[in-house]
C-alpha cells in the first residue's frame, strides 16, 4: 500500500492523523491502543467530491500478503471527513479488483478512540487505496550442462515443494543449426508412460537456434504453455528434437531427485532414441535432463 486519498468537505488547513492496525478492525473500534500512528501532517482539503491526499513523504508503505487483512483509520482535527452511509454491513465487500477487496466501515463520532467514542457501522470511506504489485520474481532451477550422452529426447519429471507456475525451459543442444523442438507434459511421474504419446500435452513447439555443447539453448518464453503445478504434485516434461543433438547426462538414480531448492525437485530420468514416443521406443535409463527450469 503506497498511500491514500480522502474526501473532505474543508478547503482549508486541516490536521492529519492516520493509524493502522494488522488485520481486521472488529472489536477495536474504541481500543486506541491497538491502533499505530504512521501519519500525522497539515494538509489543504480539496473540498466536496474531490480527493484530497495524504501528503506521500507522510506515508511510509505498507506491504501486505496475499489474504492479509489491513485496517486504517483516519482522523481529522475537524469534523469535515465524509463517508458514505451503506445499506451492507461492516465487514461486508464494497469494491474489489484482482489484487485487492475494500470492505464496508465504520464512522467515528469523536477525534480520538475511547469507550465513550460513538461508531456509525455500515459506513464506506470516500477516497482511494493506492498501492504498486510486485513484479514476479523469475526463478530457475538447474541441472547441469555436462552432457555426456544424448540423443533424440528427453523426460523429465519435477516435484513441486510449493504451487508455483512452469514458464519456460533451457535445454542442451549441441548443434548451432536450428533444430525443431517439440515439448509435451503430463500430471504424475513418466513411469509408464515412456513408451507411448498417450497423455502427453504438446505446450512447445518451434524452431529453435542451438547455442552449442555445455551452454544453455533458450526456450521461447512467449510460446511456451505455462505449466502450473501444485505443492507435493509431481509433473513430467518430455523434451525432443529432430535430429539426435540434445544432450543429457548419465545418471546414478533413476526417479530420485538430482537437484532441487527450496520451491522443485527435478529427477533422474529417462534418455529417449526415437520419435515420436512409441512401443520400440529406445529408453536409456537413468539419464539426467540437461537445462533449466523456471518458475513463479
Amino acid at each position: 500500500i503506497t498511500g491514500l486519498d480522502f474526501h473532505t468537505k474543508s478547503k482549508s488547513s486541516i490536521d492529519i492523523f492516520l493509524y493502522v492496525k494488522e488485520g481486521a478492525y472488529s472489536g477495536y473500534e474504541t481500543d486506541m491502543s491497538a491502533w499505530n500512528k504512521i501519519c500525522q501532517a497539515t494538509v489543504k482539503g480539496s473540498g466536496n467530491f474531490a480527493r484530497t491526499s495524504v501528503p506521500d513523504n507522510c506515508f511510509d508503505p505498507i506491504d501486505l500478503n496475499a489474504l492479509d487483512d489491513i485496517s486504517f483509520y483516519l482522523t481529522l482535527s475537524s469534523l469535515d471527513i465524509r463517508y458514505t452511509a451503506d445499506n451492507d454491513s461492516a465487514g461486508e465487500v464494497i469494491s474489489q479488483n484482482e489484487d485487492l477487496e475494500l470492505y464496508v466501515g465504520s464512522g467515528v463520532g469523536s477525534f480520538s478512540l475511547t469507550s465513550s467514542t460513538p461508531i456509525f457501522n455500515g459506513r464506506t470511506f470516500n477516497g482511494v487505496i493506492k498501492y504498486k504489485v510486485p513484479q514476479a520474481v523469475k526463478k530457475f532451477l538447474e541441472t547441469t550442462f555436462e552432457g555426456g550422452n544424448g540423443s533424440l529426447g528427453s523426460i523429465v519429471t519435477l516435484l513441486a515443494k510449493r504451487d508455483l507456475t512452469i514458464t519456460s525451459v533451457d535445454i542442451h543442444l549441441q548443434s548451432l543449426a536450428n533444430n525443431y523442438v517439440e515439448i509435451y507434459t503430463r500430471e504424475g511421474s513418466s513411469e509408464g508412460h515412456e513408451k507411448s504419446m498417450d497423455g502427453w500435452i504438446q505446450i512447445f513447439n518451434d524452431n529453435v537456434q542451438g547455442k552449442g555443447l555445455n551452454v544453455k539453448t533458450p526456450i521461447d518464453a512467449e510460446q511456451f504453455q505455462s505449466v502450473p503445478i501444485l505443492k507435493g504434485q509431481k509433473r513430467s516434461f518430455y523434451i525432443t528434437a529432430d535430429s539426435p543433438n540434445l544432450r543429457y547426462t548419465n545418471g546414478h538414480n533413476f526417479g530420485q531427485g538430482y537437484t532441487s531448492d527450496d520451491s522443485l525437485v527435478i529427477m533422474e530420468g529417462w534418455g529417449v532414441g526415437k520419435y515420436p514416443l512409441s512401443f520400440d521406443s529406445p529408453i536409456f535409463k537413468p539419464r539426467v535432463f540437461n537445462g533449466n527450469f523456471y518458475y513463479e
